[in-house]
């Protein structure tokens, strides 16, 4: 297994590199100059996201003695990996967390359902979040009554 993790780790290597060399570091600086200081606070709330991501994951493991924060995070980041470079969204990365947990002593039925648990409840923490963030904006920015109505509708069917 450890020949094909290297294989695996050279290959998104070299693809990051053929990514940053067509892009150009230039473009690539200009856009993070345009987006400023605020490009730290970006990253960190997205390094944060799934850092408690991958909390919850190990939370949803039914053996945590199995799986550590470290795995769970790099098992987090894999299958954020898969989703994005096959545009499959949690159709393929989910079933990929679960795989990678069947190596690290969990059955396949187990790591499904420690993968579907983690990624369910963020579901709905997120629509839960969306819905209040959403009823915040309607009362703090008052819109058009049309667009109000339309927005509370949506906010209480999430």
């Amino acid at each position: 297994m450890k020949p094909l993790r290297t294989v695996l780790l050279l290959l998104g290597a070299a693809l990051l590199g053929v990514l940053l060399w067509r892009i150009g570091p230039a473009d690539i600086l200009g856009l993070v100059g345009r987006v400023g200081w605020y490009f730290i606070p970006a990253v960190a709330l997205y390094t944060m996201h799934h850092a408690v991501r991958a909390v919850a994951l190990r939370a949803c493991v039914p053996r945590p003695d199995l799986l550590s924060y470290g795995d769970a995070f790099a098992i987090r980041l894999s299958g954020e990996a898969i989703q994005s470079l096959t545009f499959s969204g949690p159709v393929l990365a989910e079933p990929a967390r679960a795989w990678m947990l069947t190596h690290r002593g969990l059955t396949l039925q187990e790591g499904f359902a420690a993968a579907l648990t983690e990624y369910l409840i963020s579901a709905f923490v997120t629509a839960a979040m969306s819905a209040a963030g959403l009823v915040y904006i309607v009362r703090a920015f008052d819109p058009p009554p049309v667009l109000a109505g339309a927005s509370l509708l949506v906010a209480a069917l999430l």
